[in-house]
């Protein structure tokens, strides 16, 4: 996973906002049954309280995280007929819901590559 996120930590302002991105990322892939800051933090042992604030008031640009996925997503999937929509327009919207949502399609995007890597490797 450390590979994956090194292309998309450049996108967030400091070095701890790039450490809580890699907790957050790996808390939403992890087996926990609930996907919130808490049992994220104490899986991964660190602190819950800036975990929040990342999620929740952090500032760092969801939008430069997102136009690196696109662009990942672009390379990848990418082909001139090819159109591909993330709507998350019918969920309920609060404080440090952008943020949320960005962390959770990173993690999503991290799945398909995986599944699409482990896919080929079967394959040979």
């Amino acid at each position: 996973m450390s590979s994956f996120l090194r292309r998309y930590l450049p996108r967030f302002y400091r070095e701890e906002q790039r450490e809580h991105a890699q907790v957050c990322v790996a808390g939403l892939l992890s087996g926990l049954q609930r996907k919130t800051c808490l049992p994220i933090a104490i899986e991964r042992e660190v602190d819950e309280k800036p975990l929040q604030y990342f999620v929740g008031l952090g500032q760092w640009d969801d939008e430069a995280v997102l136009a690196e996925l696109r662009q990942h997503v672009k390379e990848e999937l990418g082909s001139a007929r090819g159109i591909i929509i993330f709507d998350a327009s019918g969920f309920p919207k609060r404080q440090g819901w952008h943020h949320h949502i960005t962390l959770a399609l990173l993690a999503l995007w991290f799945c398909l590559l995986e599944k699409r890597r482990l896919g080929e490797k079967l394959r040979r």
